[in-house]
């Protein structure tokens, strides 16, 4: 794919519809990724199109993946701090280590590297409290069941 499909692409993806706020779980395929986890080029996190992309939603959601494929993780809220966890075994990050606390609206990436059966977990870090007065924790937690094929 040219330089200029892959940012046509990418336009395309900004001006998609923003996720409701129901909470109801979201699943949408993509077409496939064509850069090669083996390029010697590091390909930009903007630029690349996932193949699943998921929202938060109820609890007990369940994806399923090949390997090689690439998946999107939706933020509940893009302006909070949250700490992801997932299999390093199974799952290689795409999203730069600099922007795992808050992607911005785009997201987490993830590439499927190998078969297996995991949780992604997406937990929100609760920001600091004013001196003197208590803080309630408010925190909130997404989890997915996933199998790798």
């Amino acid at each position: 794919m040219t330089l200029a499909a892959w940012l046509a692409a990418g336009l395309l993806a900004a001006c998609a519809p923003a996720a409701t706020a129901t909470q109801a779980p979201v699943v949408a395929a993509s077409p496939p990724v064509t850069p090669s986890p083996s390029s010697p080029e590091a390909t930009p996190a903007a630029l690349i199109t996932p193949d699943l992309v998921i929202t938060p939603g109820p609890p007990g959601q369940a994806v399923t993946l090949q390997v090689g494929q690439i998946i999107a993780l939706q933020p509940p809220d893009p302006a909070s701090e949250w700490q992801v966890t997932y299999s390093s075994k199974l799952f290689e990050a795409l999203t730069p280590p600099d922007q795992m606390r808050r992607p911005g609206a785009a997201g987490w990436l993830f590439r499927a590297i190998a078969p297996g059966q995991t949780d992604l977990g997406l937990t929100s870090i609760a920001p600091p409290c004013p001196p003197g007065s208590p803080c309630p924790p408010n925190v909130r937690r997404f989890t997915w069941s996933i199998v790798i094929h």
